[in-house]
């Protein structure tokens, strides 16, 4: 009889993914929330100026009422924007297990 192998995450676990707007972001987020994972997609726009596929997606997972999937602006070159997104991280979720920084800085 074969084990089956345990994952090491649940339901709980939580992945924030800068850059989630387009590309391996994108498809970072996708997987890991098709795996149950709790996935706040970060992205410099704002919802409504999200790429075609990222504003897809997300109608996707409301449709399916699927609530680990969170969208919140986050620009990381913003200092602003990296305070407000902790102060809303620390009352919305509290904790982070995993963190996929998808930016790139020029």
């Amino acid at each position: 009889m074969e084990a089956k192998e345990s994952e090491w995450w649940s339901g709980e676990t939580v992945a924030v993914v800068t850059g989630g707007n387009r590309g391996i972001g994108l498809e970072v987020c996708r997987q890991l929330a098709h795996k149950g994972i709790t996935v706040i997609m970060t992205a410099r726009q704002p919802h409504e100026q999200l790429s075609v596929p990222a504003q897809q997606f997300l109608q996707e997972a409301a449709e399916a009422e699927r609530k680990n999937v969170i969208f919140h602006t986050l620009d990381i070159t913003q200092q602003q924007s990296v305070l407000e997104f902790v102060d809303w991280l620390k009352l919305r979720v509290g904790f982070v297990d995993i963190l996929v920084s998808r930016n790139e800085i020029s």
